[in-house]
């Protein structure tokens, strides 16, 4: 990937979460990673949504 633009720690994960060997993720092509690492965070990002959605719903039948 490009330096400073995505962090190891996360195009790590984002390979892991494609299912790439860290060989096989380095012998791909620059977009193919790009795109990877992009569907990671939007999986990352729903879930996120997911879970505050389910804490949110919580929080309002608690109040009942």
């Amino acid at each position: 990937m490009l330096p400073d633009l995505v962090p190891v720690y996360e195009e790590r994960e984002a390979s892991r979460f494609s299912g790439y060997t860290p060989t096989a993720w380095r012998d791909l092509p620059h977009e193919e990673r790009a795109m990877c690492v992009a569907h990671y965070r939007v999986h990352k990002m729903v879930e996120m949504h997911k879970e505050l959605a389910v804490i949110n719903e919580m929080k309002r039948r608690s109040k009942s």
